[in-house]
């Protein structure tokens, strides 16, 4: 039995259900599962309620099985990087990260990836469908570096921690120091026994841990963490009520830590809160980088040349995308789908009725933190874009208002 197999016999023995991550494999597709296989994700232990308050008030136990890794060695591999991605490379000392787009030639986003540098390796972490692209576009502008890429999706296997209790279960499992989580970047972190990779990506508004972990050795270890939250599905009673108040989970006295395995459902009520888009479903390949939102986080003004950068800096310098990724809020539970229209309001008297359509909604939830209303992320046109601007947008068979929030859609 594989570890895939081992762990998904733990999740559906604690009443997981499952999704489909990524797009179908293409027919005919072969190679690595990396390039031909969506992930499959737990969607929710069927608790959801008590998987999100795990997010927010201990520590929720996500496989981020969706997650690839490409090794990056040679002496000349920092340099090759620093010229092709959007933000700086050169500068990165050992345990340091940073994360960066691949562009194309017109300066669109083929990539998103966040690079840890290692004394003797480079590590770059990215959706597994796009790890085989990520690949063959390197390998385009590679001649005499020194620079030698691996395809590590299937050696590994990234465990991601959510929650203030994120660096109570790292200590827990490590049974001795760890890195300061103020100022940790990624480390090295012996865990049940065995040396894996820690990086801090803070995606839900809460602290963000991601354990990288050999796929011999997570089995075992995603036990050892259910096993210090009293297991994938606790006794733990509480959630956030309907008017945004948090109840204090009650903790079984057995367990030193509060937490939980969770699925896909409650990180994705966090991340929309958080405000935080992701490539693939609140931004693309059709996108420019300053039509995420993510502009300060992951391109570089002062590094020079790399692919796709005269359209970055040009638009930087002298103008502004026709669109941007923005948080919406409602104002009650009424909930558009991903994929609806974004409308502007109409004038005069019509102006609860809609007007042009100036985007559409990419991701949307309830927000427990924000009273149960519905909050969501979209792509709008500029000028539509400014805080506190009204729209409107269909939900349960009626045009509703929506207002652009401010960073987090909850806030």
């Amino acid at each position: 039995m594989n570890v895939t197999e081992t762990l998904r016999n733990m999740q559906q023995r604690a009443g997981a259900s499952f999704l489909s991550y990524g797009p179908a494999p293409e027919p005919g597709a072969t190679g690595s599962i990396s390039a031909a296989t969506p992930a499959e994700l737990v969607e929710t232990f069927g608790e959801y309620e008590a998987e999100y308050a795990a997010i927010r008030k201990g520590v929720g136990i996500f496989v981020a099985a969706q997650r690839g890794l490409v090794e990056v060695s040679g002496k000349d591999r920092i340099e090759f990087l620093h010229r092709m991605l959007t933000n700086d490379t050169r500068q990165l000392q050992p345990g340091q990260s940073r994360r960066a787009l691949l562009l194309s030639k017109q300066g669109r986003i083929m990539m998103d990836m966040i690079i840890l540098h290692q004394a003797e390796r480079t590590w770059l972490l990215l959706d597994r469908v796009d790890v085989a692209g990520l690949l063959k576009e390197l390998d385009k502008y590679l001649f005499t570096e020194d620079v030698k890429l691996r395809d590590a999706s299937d050696d590994y296997l990234q465990i991601a921690l959510h929650g203030p209790k994120a660096g109570a279960l790292l200590v827990h499992l490590a049974k001795s120091e760890v890195p300061a989580l103020e100022n940790l970047h990624h480390a090295t972190v012996t865990l049940n026994g065995e040396p894996c990779i820690v990086s801090r990506f803070d995606e839900t508004g809460s602290i963000g841990l991601h354990v990288i972990a050999p796929v011999g050795h997570a089995a075992s270890l995603y036990q050892a963490m259910a096993d210090a939250v009293g297991g994938l599905v606790p006794g733990v009673q509480g959630d956030v009520d309907g008017k945004g108040a948090e109840q204090t989970p009650q903790v079984d006295p057995k367990r030193s830590i509060v937490g939980r395995g969770i699925g896909w459902l409650a990180f994705n009520t966090a991340r929309v809160e958080a405000g935080r888009p992701l490539f693939h479903i609140d931004f693309g390949p059709d996108s420019l980088p300053a039509e995420t939102g993510l502009l300060d986080e992951t391109v570089s003004f002062t590094k020079g040349c790399y692919l796709g950068q005269e359209v970055v800096a040009r638009m930087q310098h002298l103008g502004h995308p026709k669109r941007k990724v923005v948080a919406l809020r409602g104002s009650d539970d009424r909930l558009p789908i991903a994929g609806s229209q974004v409308f502007e309001k109409g004038d005069g008297a019509a102006k609860e009725k809609p007007g042009a359509v100036i985007g559409a909604i990419t991701s949307s939830t309830l927000s427990p933190l924000g009273g149960n209303v519905a909050i969501a992320l979209a792509t709008i046109k500029w000028g539509k874009h400014l805080e506190g601007t009204e729209l409107l947008v269909p939900a349960e068979g009626a045009f509703v208002v929506v207002r652009v929030a401010n960073t987090g859609a909850a806030g």
